[in-house]
């Protein structure tokens, strides 16, 4: 909101949601929003299938992806070791499987 100068022009406004335009936030090369990355198909390097992107954990080490195919479920750590390639183009995510990392998934 333009033209607010004060705490108490401003008190109106207290928790309300902020809206901008997508295109009005500058990020970098390989940044992205969350909702650009749910949705998204995970696949490892080997072309292996593990499921959709369902919602994103915020730590406060890294995010971590959750990722869901029928009752498997695996969490993904949004670091560079593990994700390679996100192509939002093409709807997909391919990661690489770091040794252990579906093995502490499993039930």
């Amino acid at each position: 909101m333009e033209g607010l100068d004060s705490r108490d022009q401003v008190e109106p406004y207290r928790g309300a949601e902020i809206l901008i335009p997508e295109a009005a936030v500058s990020r970098d090369k390989e940044e992205y929003f969350w909702h650009e990355l749910i949705g998204l198909k995970v696949y490892l390097e080997t072309g292996r299938y593990l499921g959709t992107v369902k919602e994103i954990l915020e730590t406060a080490a890294n995010d971590i992806y959750v990722v869901r195919e029928g009752r498997e479920e695996f969490l993904i750590p949004a670091i560079h070791d593990v994700v390679k390639t996100i192509d939002l183009e093409n709807g997909k995510m391919i990661i690489s499987e770091v040794e252990g990392l579906l093995d502490l998934n499993e039930v």
